[in-house]
């Protein structure tokens, strides 16, 4: 048996995850940086063991059913109970409404809403076995406010991850497991170069503080909903986003 807790982070290969994971095992955790890209994984997991933090990298798919449930049951089997799941695999879209086609739809609903839902069902039963456990969801301020200049697939995906943020915590805190979700605002990633800058200018002139997140503050967020002090917080959408809500 490890004595030490297990944390599960997917889409960790790079950027907020990577940043999220990096400080999980800080926080002295044992890492699963899972990623689609699996070689992008394993990179990421040896540079952070050789810096003296315990990561090992796995290919993921949250999209997929089958990935899901192999990734999850070779976790368990080799490392122990999960103790810790972040999921932060994810896709952003900024097609407007008017070209936001089906195909296009269906994609992003599957990783970021579909694969958040797959991977909380796989791991939920291992946590309840255990008695205890956290799960924390990487939504976005354009869950809360329809975004500035994402699209409607994007948006909607997220806050669908809300719905299921609010609906697993009533359903599994007696079984010692709480659930909770950080909300960034647009954050310094590669993912934000995707932005033409006409939107990137929009974006920073509707932050009160007037720059774009860094990826440690969103991971500072997450330590919190991961460590013992959290234990009486289930149900909660943290907004780190600079002071830009609902205006």
């Amino acid at each position: 048996m490890h004595d030490t807790p297990l944390a599960v982070v997917t889409g960790s290969g790079r950027g907020i995850g990577q940043a999220i994971a990096e400080r999980l095992a800080d926080d002295g955790m044992r890492l699963i940086i899972a990623d689609i890209d699996d070689d992008t994984a394993r990179q990421t997991a040896e540079r952070m063991t050789a810096s003296g933090r315990t990561a090992h990298g796995i290919g993921l798919d949250v999209a997929s059913p089958e990935s899901v449930a192999r990734a999850v049951a070779e976790t368990t089997d080799r490392f122990g109970p999960i103790r810790v799941l972040v999921n932060n695999a994810g896709i952003v879209s900024n097609t407007p409404w008017e070209d936001t086609g089906l195909d296009e739809w269906n994609t992003v609903l599957a990783i970021n809403l579909t694969g958040t839902m797959l991977m909380t069902h796989a791991v939920l039963p291992v946590m309840r076995d255990a008695g205890c456990g956290r799960v924390i969801n990487i939504v976005s301020l354009a869950g809360r406010n329809g975004g500035v200049s994402v699209g409607p697939a994007y948006a909607a995906s997220k806050a669908g991850v809300i719905g299921l943020t609010r609906h697993y915590a009533g359903k599994v805190a007696r079984d010692g497991i709480t659930v909770n979700a950080v909300a960034p605002g647009t954050t310094a990633t590669a993912m934000a170069s995707r932005f033409t800058p006409e939107q990137m200018a929009a974006i920073n002139d509707s932050i009160p503080v007037g720059r774009l997140g860094r990826v440690d503050e969103i991971a500072a967020a997450v330590s919190y909903f991961a460590g013992p002090h959290a234990g009486f917080t289930t149900g909660a959408v943290l907004d780190v986003n600079g002071g830009m809500h609902f205006a």
